[in-house]
């Protein structure tokens, strides 16, 4: 009897791993294929082009030039901006590498700068008095960039630029990605106020043009 009782436990033993074993249930599978991702892209044109080599070269100027009307100057120059990119950015400039020089020093400037016969301390006056008015479009027509220490944030000089930055990048309007453009305004004047101080300075500046992601 015990024989018995212990070959029914094994061949119920056996019969659960063996179902165990084979056990099947329902089953079903779905493959998402062809997934992609692609980054886009922010390309800036200034001009229709690439890094445009510099156009701005004024010399022989004096006090007045470029005093227009009560908002512009009537020296300017127009950049036309350009999104080739896939998305959307937001244009912002700033003025980069400026350099004052005194160049000379005659008896007229001389008397009304102290460093200007002193080599090595005396550096040109003209980035100081000569003015940049920036404006480009923004979500109200053309827009300035917010400076308080400029004339109703218009009017500041380059000296003052170079050191402030990014410029206009919370003011100006975005471009949108396929081409499409804005134009950007430059416009430059020295102050009839000033005097015999700027006589034979000179200023170089560059100029950098931004597009960032939004």
């Amino acid at each position: 009897m015990k024989k018995i009782l212990s070959s029914i436990f094994t061949i119920f033993a056996l019969t659960a791993i063996v179902a165990g074993g084979t056990q099947a249930v329902f089953v079903d599978t779905e493959s998402v294929t062809g997934n992609t991702f692609a980054a886009g892209t922010i390309d800036l044109k200034v001009n229709g082009t690439d890094d445009p080599i510099a156009h701005i070269d004024l010399s022989n100027m004096k006090p007045g030039d470029g005093v227009g009307g009560t908002e512009h100057s009537t020296i300017s120059y127009q950049y036309t901006l350009s999104n080739t990119g896939s998305i959307t950015g937001k244009p912002w400039i700033e003025v980069t590498n400026l350099v004052n020089k005194e160049n000379d020093c005659n008896d007229p400037e001389n008397e009304v700068d102290s460093t200007c016969n002193n080599p090595g301390i005396g550096e040109g006056d003209l980035g100081a008095n000569l003015h940049l008015q920036i404006n480009a479009a923004g979500s109200g027509g053309y827009e300035y960039p917010n400076a308080a220490s400029c004339i109703d944030g218009r009017n500041c000089s380059m000296d003052y630029w170079a050191t402030h930055g990014p410029i206009g990048q919370n003011t100006w309007e975005n471009i949108v990605g396929g081409g499409s453009t804005a134009p950007m305004v430059l416009e430059f004047l020295i102050p009839t106020s000033v005097g015999n101080i700027i006589q034979s300075d000179s200023v170089e500046f560059d100029v950098v043009f931004h597009l960032d992601q939004i």
